[in-house]
């Protein structure tokens, strides 16, 4: 047994898909968990090394060859999973188990247009969303769609039955001729306007054509900020990515108190680079690009599953969240889907437990900033005063990390029970292990408190890099 996909079987996992004819495997990360086919980020090549294999998971980044993975995974030294291996000859054994790091994707910096393209923008869109309020069909064809007509205003969409011609020169263009010499006008064209809108102001318009064109059903409007993804919503550090903006409108309205909307608005559309510091700090991403058609030639991928493959190669806590049926969201809904169930399912424990109704030390928080039924430790040694104002959760944290004895280590300096770790790339949490093995349920809870949206921005304002029970309230709201 001391091939790799061996020792990975032997623990009950099953490999989830076989890629480039044999050499790459992939299945549920052992070390930090994945549900099939929706979290599968952990590799297996078992030819290389010689025939030993090495394994990689692209979430939590653990990677090794095989004696290191079953050193991991049975709790034995390196020295004795070796041995049981039957390698001998390890010391001239040099495993390459560091992946190929990749260039670190930066961002684009984006130039809003003109302020006379903004101007002509802001007439277009506030012409076309009247036509659209007085237009029955187009309504009851995105209310089918599941956008209702709250939803229509808030987010400006519009319409024009007919093609909209206007000079050049009024968005801000140079003037053009044809051969003939006539003055080329610029046209907007007739369909669904879909404003793109960034601190209120028109940046962009998407259409969605009347009539399709050389098989495209969208049409930017020239010179418009059209290739940043849009924004829809923005409540908390959990995102989700669609393709089209009407999609995003849609979750917007239906799931817009649960998660950021982010809708790309073409599968060759990535984060501008004003958008990724906000990414990198999300504590998960669910990615549903559209599940397109198989293209033709074999050899080419889906575009909606090419563009997926790029949002996981480069967050870590994305994952793979398409509908259940139809092609994307806004399909899925007239199948019947709700959406709001269907985004919910796909996010972490953290945005799904409620806080309890009380905070540190026994305190009741049920009317914000009062103290009620105040019981006092029995082996205290100062009270700590909570700032008014502090959300639920983090309370929650302190008060159980507070409860958690410290440890003396060989040179009695003393090591706090819970450490939480802040650097520039990761957030972790240090718990000694006496407490982790016996007391899982609170792990549990730790680690969800410090991945919910409220204790995640409170931790990244907190001044030190390092931050337990001894210094937690150093930060004050």
């Amino acid at each position: 047994m001391n091939n790799i996909i061996d020792i990975y079987k032997a623990q009950g996992f099953v490999t989830a898909f076989t890629v480039k004819g044999g050499s790459e495997y992939g299945g549920p990360c052992p070390f930090c968990g994945g549900e099939a086919g929706k979290s599968d980020r952990f590799r297996i090549f078992p030819t290389e090394n010689n025939g030993r294999g090495r394994f990689w998971c692209r979430k939590c980044l653990e990677n090794g060859d095989n004696a290191w993975f079953y050193s991991k995974l049975y709790r034995v030294s390196l020295t004795k999973a070796r041995e049981i291996l039957g390698i001998s000859d390890f010391s001239k054994y040099k495993p390459n188990n560091k992946p190929v790091k990749k260039p670190e994707y930066e961002g684009r910096k984006l130039i809003s247009p003109g302020e006379k393209w903004q101007e002509r923008a802001e007439k277009v869109v506030k012409s076309a969303h009247r036509e659209l309020l007085e237009n029955k069909n187009q309504l009851d064809w995105l209310k089918k769609r599941g956008i209702n007509i709250d939803s229509v205003k808030k987010f400006r969409l519009g319409y024009f039955d007919k093609t909209y011609f206007r000079e050049r020169e009024a968005w801000g263009f140079k003037p053009k001729h044809n051969e003939g010499g006539r003055k080329i006008k610029f046209p907007v064209q007739a369909g669904l306007i879909i404003p793109i809108i960034k601190k209120d102001k028109v940046v962009g318009i998407q259409i969605r054509l009347k009539e399709p064109y050389e098989n495209q059903n969208y049409l930017p409007v020239q010179g418009g900020l059209n290739s940043e993804p849009t924004i829809y919503s923005r409540v908390s550090k959990g995102y989700i990515v669609v393709e089209s903006r009407l999609d995003g409108i849609l979750i917007a309205q239906e799931a817009g108190d649960l998660i950021t909307v982010l809708a790309t608005g073409s599968t060759n559309y990535y984060p501008s680079f004003d958008q990724l510091p906000d990414l990198k700090k999300a504590i998960c991403i669910l990615v549903s690009m559209d599940f397109d058609k198989k293209p033709q030639d074999p050899k080419d991928q889906r575009p909606g599953a090419k563009a997926s493959k790029w949002w996981l190669d480069n967050f870590q806590r994305s994952i793979r969240w398409s509908v259940p049926e139809g092609k994307d969201p806004g399909e899925a809904f007239t199948l019947g889907l709700d959406i709001k169930k269907w985004v919910l399912a796909g996010l972490p424990p953290a945005f799904k437990v409620k806080s309890p109704s009380y905070g540190h030390c026994g305190v009741d928080i049920k009317k914000e900033g009062e103290a009620e039924n105040f019981d006092r430790p029995k082996h205290e040694e100062k009270i700590i005063s909570v700032p008014l104002g502090t959300h639920p959760d983090v309370r929650r944290l302190y008060q159980i990390i507070e409860k958690i004895p410290n440890k003396i280590d060989r040179k009695k300096k003393k090591i706090c029970g819970v450490n939480i770790i802040i650097t520039d790339e990761s957030l972790r949490v240090e718990i000694v292990k006496w407490f982790e093995n016996s007391n899982n349920e609170k792990c549990c809870e730790i680690s969800a408190l410090v991945n919910s949206s409220d204790v995640f921005e409170f931790l990244l304002k907190h001044p030190e890099e390092k931050i337990n029970k001894d210094n937690f309230w150093m930060y004050k709201l």
